[in-house]
């Protein structure tokens, strides 16, 4: 400690002032008194305890150097840490919790550190000077206020984390549900054909937009033997009824919680495709279902062929729908979307039923 101590007789001292390295005293009797007191030199932080301890005016100290008034200057000067470990310093003009972390690689990240249900919690906001010092103070503040609330917002993050992909989900998909399906096979070739750059994409990064583009670039595609033949909006409807199909299961089945964005998307207008038996087609088609092992099969179709009735109605017929001496079969009114009415069966019908 160094004291100056002045007569009481002595000229009164009225200005201090630095030269080069040596304080100079001026009093009113004389000026430019030298006095050999040599100054401490200016300290240049080499290290970021040293930025925040100029920064907030306090001693030196681990715990007092690593939290400071966020400036974009100093977050700039942080240096990389030597010891293979993140090094995190933390913000007193933002909201509690709010600091930043900063890698080897002199990467830096903002993030929130906070006790969620008696448990530390580190939640990334984002990067640095990707977000302003003032964006990331203001989403910190609204983590705070999901946690005053209850919520815990880790637990988001980690959800999205560890949520599927799509082929993952395609996966489940097809092996609890898919599998047992006749078309199956068509759509295990529509993901793999129509979807293949969304494979690796989380469930909760496809949203409704990229479905609609999905949708606008499959429908103009041609394909085909023929020049000009257009079966794009065909695949394209096909391939967002899967979509749509995947998602819809993993809400209900799987515990998803996002929304489905494949739901209300405008479909492509299709032309009813039409096939009728040719007269010189009737002989073989007659002769390979005679051949029909299956004997259920072969009079199940040689019953809609002499009703005409629909499939659902043929598989819902029943005993007493039939009347043998008028050869009618009744179709009740209860059956979705026809209304009661009587169907002439036909007299190969009737030898169905007796062979029955």
């Amino acid at each position: 400690m160094l004291v100056i101590m002045v007569a009481q007789n002595s000229p009164k001292l009225t200005i201090v002032r630095p030269r080069g390295s040596t304080l100079v005293a001026q009093t009113d009797a004389q000026a430019d008194l030298p006095v050999d007191l040599p100054l401490a030199p200016k300290k240049h932080p080499s290290d970021t305890a040293a930025v925040a301890q100029q920064a907030m005016g306090k001693p030196s100290g681990r715990s007092e150097g690593r939290r400071f008034g966020f400036t974009k200057e100093l977050l700039n000067r942080l240096p990389c840490p030597t010891n293979g470990q993140r090094a995190y310093y933390f913000d007193t003009k933002g909201s509690r919790g709010f600091g930043i972390a900063v890698t080897t690689t002199g990467r830096k990240n903002f993030i929130l550190y906070r006790k969620v249900n008696g448990r530390p919690e580190r939640v990334q906001i984002g990067p640095f000077p990707d977000l302003t010092i003032e964006q990331a103070r203001r989403t910190a503040a609204e983590l705070n206020g999901a946690i005053a609330r209850g919520e815990n917002p880790a637990n988001t993050k980690r959800e999205v984390r560890d949520e599927m992909t799509l082929r993952e989900l395609f996966a489940q998909f097809g092996e609890l549900y898919g599998q047992r399906k006749r078309t199956w096979p068509e759509m295990q070739r529509l993901f793999k054909k129509n979807l293949r750059c969304w494979h690796l994409r989380k469930i909760s990064s496809i949203k409704k937009l990229d479905v609609i583009k999905l949708h606008a670039r499959l429908g103009q595609k041609k394909v085909g033997l023929k020049k000009g033949r257009k079966r794009g909006p065909y695949a394209a409807n096909r391939t967002i009824e899967l979509l749509s199909s995947m998602f819809n299961w993993a809400a209900t089945e799987a515990g998803w919680k996002g929304e489905n964005p494949a739901t209300r998307i405008k479909a492509f207008k299709e032309k009813k495709r039409e096939r009728f038996l040719l007269p010189e087609e009737a002989e073989a088609f007659f002769r390979a279902l005679d051949a029909e092992p299956n004997e259920d099969i072969r009079d199940y179709l040689y019953l809609s062929l002499f009703t005409g009735g629909r499939r659902s109605n043929v598989q819902a017929m029943r005993w007493p729908q039939i009347n043998f001496n008028r050869v009618v079969w009744t179709i009740p009114r209860e059956l979705p979307e026809h209304p009661a009415g009587l169907r002439g069966t036909g007299r190969g019908a009737i030898s169905l039923c007796d062979y029955w």
